[in-house]
This record gives structure tokens, C-alpha cells and sequence, in this order.
């Protein structure tokens, strides 16, 4: 155990070098959480609206906000497998004493950690400025919320871990990997809540596991679902859990009989 929170104060410590691009990040997220709020408004003023599909002003303001926090546990920006397994650097991690993917996973909860820490002075500033507009959970509600994101935290940690192995079989798939969480991001409800969708394409919205990483915690957050729903859901981000590691099992294992760690 000690390796193991060595490597992760280590992993912290790196995450200082890079702290002036986050705050130049978040400056910019902080932009766009104000135009968002006088978009929404004029929406619903100019409409004479009071819902959208059940969504308050307010509620439309705080989903944009917790989608800004959720942002903050992006696996994309936090996971460098692909990258070490192209460079040929993963050899190094194999060879050292401790699980490679429990390496992996503490240099990306280090990175996420640091990411949230810095987040907070932000975070607050935003809420303070735009009280008005934004829903406070209850303590119950704040719970099932940490304990979802949590789950589909590692959801998503092992379906990224498949895009990354399969760079044991077809080279650098850094682009590939980029296109493919920003486009699960759109399923996710990142830019816009899943209830604002309607028929046959908000059925294949929330088919998709996606769903999981932005929508349904935001729902959570905002009082929006019963228990016994809750408890569904969980159920079934389990069941993906369970399938994106098999899944990630079998591709990962058979790469690393093809990997030669000669990288580029």
C-alpha cells in the first residue's frame, strides 16, 4: 500500500507544473457558465416559459453548473496509457513492482483530485454570483449524487481503458480516443440535459451507457428521480461496469502478448 500512495503523492506533485493552463481552462469555463445563464434566460423570458420538459430556469442553471464539476473527473485529459504504450514508455510500468492499472488509475484520481481542489475557489465564486439561479440538494440527494458519480467514474475509467488497449493492435490512437469521448460526451448530456429531447432519439440516449456521466447524476443532484429509480440505475451501471471490464480484459491481455515495447 505505501508504493502505491508513494506513486500518487508523486503524481500530485507533477500536476504543479501544468497549473497555469488550468486556470487559463477554467477562466474560460467560468465565460461560458455567465453566457450560458444569459442564454437560458432570454430562452424562457422571450418564450413566457416557465418549464422545458420539467426544467426550471433555475434548473437549467445548476445542470450547467454540475456538468462544470462532473467536467472536472474527465478521464480523457487524465489517462495517459495510450500515449505510454505508443512511446514504448508502458514497459517501464510493467516492470515495476505494483499493478500497471492501479498505477494508471492513482495518476488519474491524482490529476482529477488536483483538478477538483483547484476547482472549488471557482465553484464557489460561481455560486455566490448566481445564487439566485441555482438549486442547494438536499443532504440526501448530495449523497446519491457523490455515490453515482463515483460509479460511473469507474464506468467510464474501463471503457477508456478499452479505447487505449487497442493501441497494442493498431498504433497511436490519441485522435481516435479525443473523437470518441467527445462524441460520448454529447450521449452523456453534456451540452444540453437528455430531457430536452424527445421520441425515438431520447429513447437511444438513454439506452447508451453515456447517460450515466453527465445526465442522470445532474438529475440526481437537481431531486429529479425516485429512489426506487436510483436504485435501478445503479443496478444497471454495475452491469456496465462488469461488461467494460470483461470486455477491457480480453483486449488488454491479448495486446500485451503483441506488445514488443519498442514503442515509435
Amino acid at each position: 500500500m505505501q508504493k502505491y500512495l508513494s506513486y500518487f503523492q508523486i503524481s500530485l506533485k507533477s500536476m504543479y507544473a501544468y497549473k497555469g493552463d488550468f486556470f487559463l481552462y477554467m477562466a474560460i469555463n467560468m465565460v461560458f457558465f455567465y453566457v450560458s445563464i444569459a442564454l437560458w434566460s432570454t430562452v424562457y423570458k422571450s418564450g413566457g416559459l416557465t418549464t422545458i420538459d420539467n426544467y426550471t430556469l433555475s434548473n437549467t442553471i445548476t445542470y450547467y453548473l454540475i456538468s462544470m464539476l462532473i467536467f472536472r473527473f474527465d478521464i480523457n485529459n487524465a489517462l495517459y496509457f495510450a500515449e505510454e504504450i505508443w512511446s514504448g514508455e508502458f514497459t517501464n510500468n510493467v516492470m515495476r513492482p505494483w499493478n500497471v492499472i492501479s498505477s494508471y488509475f492513482l495518476l488519474m484520481v491524482s490529476d482529477i483530485f488536483m483538478g477538483l481542489l483547484s476547482f472549488i475557489p471557482f465553484l464557489i465564486f460561481m455560486v455566490l454570483t448566481s445564487y439566485q439561479f441555482i438549486n442547494i440538494p438536499t443532504i440526501g440527494n448530495l449523497i446519491f449524487f457523490c455515490i453515482t458519480l463515483l460509479a460511473a467514474f469507474i464506468m467510464n475509467f474501463f471503457f477508456n481503458l478499452i479505447l487505449h488497449s487497442l493501441t497494442f493492435y493498431f498504433g497511436d490512437q490519441y485522435a481516435q480516443i479525443e473523437l470518441t469521448n467527445y462524441v460520448t460526451s454529447y450521449f452523456a448530456g453534456a451540452i444540453f440535459p437528455i430531457a430536452f429531447l424527445s421520441g425515438a432519439l431520447k429513447e437511444i440516449f438513454m439506452i447508451l451507457p453515456f447517460k450515466f456521466l453527465f445526465f442522470i447524476p445532474a438529475e440526481i443532484f437537481l431531486g429529479k428521480v425516485s429512489v426506487h429509480q436510483m436504485l435501478l440505475y445503479w443496478a444497471e451501471i454495475l452491469v456496465w461496469i462488469g461488461i467494460f471490464y470483461l470486455i477491457f480484459s480480453i483486449v488488454y491481455n491479448r495486446g500485451l502478448k503483441l506488445y514488443h515495447g519498442t514503442g515509435r
